[in-house]
């Protein structure tokens, strides 16, 4: 009986790699058309080592999912900057100095990977991020570059939806 060939095995396999640059990053409050780069979607897991005898086990112990850092730009309207500020002000109140609780400041974001088409390939949805560290930028007279804003955001959890 001759072998049956599976149709995912044939030389012309359709092959699509999904491209850097087609991605969607999406924050309540901040345009999307802002976020010009983003990285540090991932996690780390820490090991148990139980020792039996003259053996061990490993186990995975602790999951710590990895800050996500996003390059913005900063336009002259609407501002990055002043959408940056009233997410933290949602932390934090300069004025009176009142800090909020998790559930106020805390987003639920979302990073979309797209297709060559636009279409949705991949789905990361970022549990309960907040800002954590925020550089808006370099200035000075030698350049004529446009300025960004480092944003760093806390990351409590991640789920891939597609």
């Amino acid at each position: 009986m001759p072998p049956i060939l599976d149709p995912n095995e044939i030389n012309n396999t359709i092959f699509q790699p999904i491209f850097a640059y087609q991605f969607r990053f999406l924050i309540d409050g901040i345009p999307s058309y802002m976020i010009k780069g983003v990285n540090g979607i991932g996690f780390t897991e820490s090991e148990d080592i139980i020792y039996h005898i003259n053996t061990y086990y490993k186990l995975a112990s602790r999951r710590m999912y990895k800050d996500i850092t996003l390059s913005l730009y900063d336009p002259c309207s609407p501002s990055g900057a002043q959408a940056i500020s009233e997410w933290d002000k949602l932390r934090y109140e300069r004025v009176t100095g009142r800090a909020s609780y998790a559930d106020t400041y805390w987003k639920d974001t979302v990073m979309h990977i797209t297709g060559p088409a636009g279409d949705i390939v991949r789905e990361w949805v970022i549990k309960r991020s907040f800002i954590k560290d925020v550089d808006y930028g370099d200035y000075n007279y030698e350049t004529e570059t446009h300025t960004s804003i480092t944003l760093v955001l806390a990351n409590s959890g991640m789920d891939l939806s597609h």
